[in-house]
């Protein structure tokens, strides 16, 4: 009777949870791996912008000896 629905329920509310934990791990995995590929990016930026601004320093430069 109704302790075989309430168990029927209990059990596909198990599995439910167990595949919302999956998905959970799987989008934290795809979290993870993006989180990666932005730190590198930016630390490629990083690089990039301190080498603009050594670039934009010595240009600064040899335009003041111009003058």
């Amino acid at each position: 009777g109704s302790e075989g629905v309430l168990s029927q329920r209990l059990t596909s509310m198990k599995n439910e949870r167990r595949g919302l934990d999956d998905r959970i791990e799987r989008m934290q995995a795809r979290l993870d791996k993006y989180e990666a590929q932005l730190v590198q990016q930016y630390a490629k930026l990083e690089q990039l912008v301190s080498g603009l601004q050594s670039q934009s320093s010595q240009l600064s430069a040899a335009l003041t000896g111009l003058q």
